[in-house]
């Protein structure tokens, strides 16, 4: 785990202008936004009961123990920034102002002039556009992870930004694989958004009919007149 972190720099990075340009593409073809190239949300992740005297301190709203993690992804939904730190009684806007993510947007002048997606928890700002405040359904949805891992907030944390490098490293090593004609045909037709998705499929089964001849092969016997 401990060499995997030290790579988090490599994989979860800030976007190159490059990449911001095509995930504006992206979302505007995607859902007809403007000038947004990426989303952030929080998720709830359940942990047990830590001991010590912060304990009460990962206590939601609702006597949940969990860790609040905040996530930055693009179109292609690749992670542009991970918070897996912060305690389940952080509030999702507290938990932006305190990330690397928010100082070069709040900087003068502005490290990227185009726009992110959160919401009702978030404030709204001139590069953070959240709902309406009051929009027709009034009721939010919370989702968290339910499982618990009896692991200390500390080891919790260190696995889920390990989580967070895998799938970035995940989709990097997707897209560099070269597509059987057949399938690069057949993306023609799929929305670019989705040809990453289908390329990590595609790399998933190799990696799953590998493993299955690996295994076929070692369980094989060999008969010899």
């Amino acid at each position: 785990m401990t060499a995997l972190l030290q790579r988090f720099a490599q994989f979860i990075r800030p976007p190159a202008m490059q990449d911001i340009q095509q995930s504006k593409i992206q979302f505007q073809e995607m859902a007809g936004f403007q000038n947004v190239f990426g989303c952030i949300d929080g998720k709830h992740v359940m942990i047990v009961a830590p001991p010590g005297n912060d304990e009460d301190v990962y206590v939601n709203r609702k006597n949940f123990h969990l860790i609040n993690v905040q996530i930055v992804c693009e179109a292609r939904l690749r992670i542009l920034d991970c918070v897996a730190t912060s305690p389940g009684s952080f509030h999702d806007a507290r938990i932006l102002r305190d990330s690397a993510f928010w100082r070069p947007m709040e900087g003068e002048p502005r490290a990227v002039q185009r726009l992110i997606l959160g919401d009702s928890a978030y404030p709204i700002g001139e590069w953070l556009m959240t709902p309406m405040p009051n929009p027709l359904m009034t009721s939010k949805k919370v989702t968290m992870l339910h499982t618990k891992l009896r692991l200390s907030p500390l080891r919790y944390s260190r696995l889920l930004s390990c989580c967070a490098i895998l799938h970035n490293f995940a989709m990097e090593r997707a897209a560099q694989e070269v597509l059987p004609p057949e399938i690069h045909a057949n993306n023609q037709s799929i929305p670019h958004h989705q040809q990453s998705w289908a390329t990590i499929q595609l790399s998933w089964w190799r990696v799953r009919w590998l493993g299955i001849a690996k295994k076929r092969k070692r369980n094989s016997v060999t008969v010899r007149v």
